[in-house]
């Protein structure tokens, strides 16, 4: 039986590996959002590298 997302969550998955960057700009490009996603090789996630 399927039911509606806990909390309006929905997770996403699929066999394709997607940099996170990719997955935002293609969220931003299906809702016709003009944004552009710019990505730091520098940037720090929770004081460590994440390369």
């Amino acid at each position: 039986m399927i039911h509606d997302p806990v909390g309006g969550v929905v997770e996403v998955g699929g066999p394709e590996a997607f940099e996170l960057e990719d997955f935002i700009r293609m969220g931003l490009a299906a809702k016709d959002d003009p944004r552009k996603v710019v990505t730091d090789s520098q940037a720090r996630y929770t004081h460590s590298s994440t390369k």
